[in-house]
This record gives structure tokens, sequence and C-alpha cells, in this order.
């Protein structure tokens, strides 16, 4: 937020110094690089930063290869095709609200993110009880070993009704879901699917989440664009 606005002031006055990005002491391992890679990467997302810095608490050169992947994330997304997006006119860089959202089951509204992990290419149904998801989404199976009390996203080809078991429908199997009866329905949905009449949809079907994919070059930048379209048709669907 200090840099946005650092470059906000910096436009309205016309002054066009280059800008050095860093996070200090971030930490070592695993975390470190974590917070180095959301700190600096969201602001290079944005267009902004000249010269970057990663501060592990690790020897000098542990960090070079940290940061050389960052540029070159930034760098390989250069010259991609263009995202056809309207910006909200409510849209502050500044603000660290959530996005207003309607409460399906526990996900959206006022309830915290949740976390869904992804099983449907391997076998190993083992869970961390130190570390437990909120769903876990088996694709096209539903396996023996599935951990009994885990909540389960299947694909909706292959759902069958029962206790905490959800279906993922695709874009095209969307004439299936007001007869479903499931309390959670889960959608699978690109930007370039979000059309007026999807819009629509997602605003009248109340027990819908939307899963948000991308295969755009620069995904941050079309998922971004999918958020402002919701944000321009009021649809607060989670």
């Amino acid at each position: 937020k200090a840099v946005r606005l650092l470059v906000d002031r910096m436009d309205r006055e016309d002054i066009h110094f280059p800008l050095h990005l860093g996070v200090t002491e971030a930490g070592n391992g695993e975390d470190g690089r974590m917070k180095s890679a959301v700190g600096i990467g969201a602001l290079l997302s944005d267009g902004l930063g000249d010269t970057i810095r990663v501060s592990l608490s690790e020897e000098p050169e542990a960090e070079v290869p940290v940061a050389r992947k960052l540029v070159d994330y930034v760098m390989q997304r250069q010259n991609h095709s263009p995202i056809d997006g309207q910006q909200f006119p409510g849209f502050s860089p500044f603000s660290t609200d959530r996005r207003e959202t309607d409460a399906v089951w526990n996900i959206g509204g006022d309830f915290l993110p949740v976390v869904i992990s992804d099983r449907s290419r391997i076998d190993n149904m083992g869970i961390n009880p130190h570390f437990l998801p909120d769903y876990i989404y088996t694709g096209s199976r539903v396996p023996e070993n599935f951990p009994k009390g885990m909540k389960s996203i299947v694909d909706f080809a292959y759902w069958r009704e029962g206790i905490d078991r959800y279906p993922l429908f695709a874009a095209d199997e969307i004439g299936y879901l007001k007869t479903c009866t499931a309390q959670v329905k889960f959608l699978r949905l690109s930007y370039p699917q979000l059309t007026s009449e999807m819009i629509s949809l997602l605003k009248e079907e109340p027990k819908l989440v939307v899963i948000l994919t991308t295969d755009h070059l620069n995904g941050v930048g079309e998922q971004r664009a999918f958020f402002h379209a919701l944000l321009n048709a009021d649809c607060r669907v989670p």
C-alpha cells in the first residue's frame, strides 16, 4: 500500500524516479521466499518497480536465484494478448477491503477464505491433522480411502448425492444447475466464459460458488478483469 500511495503522489506531482522494491528480512526457507514473492510480485504485476532486492535470513548467494525467478516471471509475460476488461469505477488500489459476496454454506460473506486441496491426480488421500483443508477435490472419482468427515468436490458427471459431497460443473454443464439439489454447487469458469448470460445465471443461482481458472499468459491480469466484470454487474457470487 505504501508503494502504491508513493506512486500515486509521484504521478500527481509529475515526478518519475525509478523505484526499488524489497521485503526486508523476509525470513528463510519457504516462508521467506513466499513473503518475497507476494510482496514484490504483487507490485511487479501492477507494473511498479525498476529494481528489486530479495532479503532472506540466509547466505546472500541464496537470494539472487529468488530475485531472478521473480523478474523472469514478469518478463515472460510481456507482449501477451490483450485483455478486454473494464475497470470498476469504485475500485481503489489502496484499499485492502475484501470484495463483498453472498455466503454459500461456509464460503463467502463474512467467512474466512476456505482451502481446497486438489487430489484429482494423486491416490494419496492422507491428510495432516495440523493442516486440514476445508474441501478435497477428487476429480472424476470418489476414492474408497477418502477421509471420513471431510468435504469432497467431484466433477458433476461423476457426482452422486451424498453427505459432504458437492458437484463441480463445467461451463457447458450449466443446464443441469437448477435441477441439482446439492447445498453447494461449484462452477469452473474463466474470464472468456463470463458472458452477460453467464453473469445473469450467477446472480440468479443462490447456491453457486465460482472456481476461477485461467490459461492466459498474464493470468493475474485476466483474473482481475473477471473480478472487475463482477463488480460492474453488482454480482456477489463467491
